[in-house]
């Protein structure tokens, strides 16, 4: 079988696809750059102008990272690489939601229901995509940049989703291509928001946040990054404080690091630096707006890694929402991966307060209320 190991990973450029693969063949002409591999991003070693350039692959979720300009920016997802069909490991329930590139088709698959499905042909930027004509009807693209599966109909790229096709084909109601309203209307993300140049190794951002910006918690001595968008200046980061009533998921040191604590609602109330407080649901709702609305906030202000199922956001103010899951009033986690929590500052009763609330099937953000006695994770605003 020739299925690559581990760190031969597809990684997906944004202006192309580069394989580079671990153990390469002895007659290949030239060798595979050489990276850097971290269990997470907080794991990497500082990116000195001696490591401009350098790539970095995260096991927790195989996405790379490139060292450009002082930092290490976020270049892609990974998906397993593989040559033909037939090398594709059998789809089980372990494997379940993975996906793998075939090579020689060009094409990438996802497992799903103990069946690989075919997703669409490997494309790389919406910028790219041909146009979408009647000779071209049914035919998908898998976007690796957005991390999107689209479909030609009706004269339009639609965005796919594989699991209602999967469930109408399992209900014996195959889907049709050829109905202009089966599909959700896709709205490209531009690319401009990163780009890497074919001629250099550098990461450039245009992110439309105003300042990306560091401060230091005296409480605890904790770095935060932060980033205006419109006139709020938000932390960039779940806040990871600990005191009373504040939780790591699963009661794992690992996951606060990852994720930061998860707060009741009494104890989020006084929980910020000085200088900082707990946003009021109006304060979220301001954020919404700013990011383009309740429909769009949660693609906007997600991570652009590890949500489960394709769920990842596309991060364009730098917010960066991480799937932290929450802590119900009988100590159980739940949901860490697919879901995102945070308290706002407004009561709803004597029981539950308002909070902002991110899925991973879904784009949007909702405010609405929680038990108290939950606890979920904190961003501060700036006072």
């Amino acid at each position: 079988m020739k299925l690559k190991t581990k760190l031969g990973i597809l990684l997906i450029s944004i202006s192309s696809v580069m394989l580079y693969v671990g153990c390469s063949s002895s007659d290949s002409s030239t060798s595979a750059p050489e990276d850097l591999v971290a269990n997470t991003l907080a794991d990497l070693p500082n990116c000195t102008e001696k490591r401009e350039g350098k790539t970095a692959v995260l096991l927790e979720d195989n996405s790379t990272y490139l060292c450009t300009e002082g930092k290490w920016t976020f270049v892609s997802a990974a998906i397993n690489v593989v040559e033909s069909l037939d090398d594709l490991l059998n789809c089980t329930s372990k494997i379940e939601g993975d996906s793998s590139y075939v090579s020689n088709e060009n094409t990438v698959y996802l497992c799903i229901s103990e069946s690989w499905r075919e997703l669409g042909e490997f494309g790389t930027v919406s910028d790219s995509l041909p146009n979408c004509t009647e000779k071209r009807e049914g035919e998908r693209v898998f976007l690796s940049e957005e991390h999107v599966t689209l479909i030609c109909n009706a004269n339009k790229w639609k965005r796919y989703d594989i699991f209602s096709a999967v469930e109408e084909e399992e209900n014996s109601k195959p889907k049709s291509s050829s109905s202009e309203n089966e599909w959700e209307d896709y709205e490209p993300v531009s690319s401009s928001s990163v780009k890497v140049s074919s001629s250099s190794t550098k990461v450039s951002s245009s992110s439309e946040s105003d300042e990306k910006e560091t401060f230091t918690d005296s409480r605890d001595g904790q770095t935060y990054k932060y980033v205006k968008i419109g006139d709020q200046v938000w932390m960039a980061e779940n806040l990871n404080y600990e005191t009373a009533n504040s939780y790591c998921y699963n009661d794992s040191t690992a996951n606060c690091k990852k994720y930061g604590r998860l707060y009741t609602w009494e104890t989020a109330l006084n929980v910020c630096p000085s200088g900082w407080h707990l946003p009021t649901d109006e304060e979220f709702e301001t954020l919404r707006s700013n990011v383009g609305g309740s429909d769009v906030a949660g693609k906007m202000l997600k991570s652009t890694t590890g949500w489960y199922d394709y769920g990842n956001g596309v991060d364009k103010y730098g917010f960066n929402v991480l799937p932290a899951g929450f802590r119900d009033f009988n100590g159980i986690f739940y949901l860490a991966g697919k879901s995102a929590d945070f308290w706002s500052a407004t009561e709803d009763g004597e029981s539950s307060a308002y909070r902002l609330r991110s899925d991973y099937d879904v784009e949007t953000a909702r405010l609405d209320y929680l038990n108290k006695a939950y606890a979920t994770s904190v961003r501060c605003l700036r006072d």
